[in-house]
């Protein structure tokens, strides 16, 4: 099995991810793209986040969000997050 994010869950409440198989000394990426607005998502893992702090993350309907998370020997993870990412012609 090489799943390493599920998503699982009602829009209308939120989506919870949660990870498996992760590998030590690895990176990952997430993108988050909002259906409806104020739609959430949950992370089940402990994360270490810039400052000790998860950030919030967008909540506009169409709004894409990137989560990049890299491992260290331990497997612990370690998340940094670009907001609102939108397409651009020209």
């Amino acid at each position: 099995n090489n799943q390493i994010v599920s998503v699982s869950g009602a829009a209308a409440t939120g989506l919870t991810a949660s990870f498996s198989n992760i590998k030590p000394w690895a990176a990952y990426q997430l993108i988050y793209q909002v259906d409806k607005a104020s739609m959430e998502l949950y992370l089940s893992q402990s994360i270490f986040w810039p400052g000790g702090t998860r950030p919030t993350l967008s909540n506009t309907s169409g709004s894409r969000d990137i989560l990049t998370f890299t491992t260290d020997a331990d497997s612990n993870m370690y998340a940094v997050a670009q907001f609102n990412f939108s397409a651009s012609v020209g």
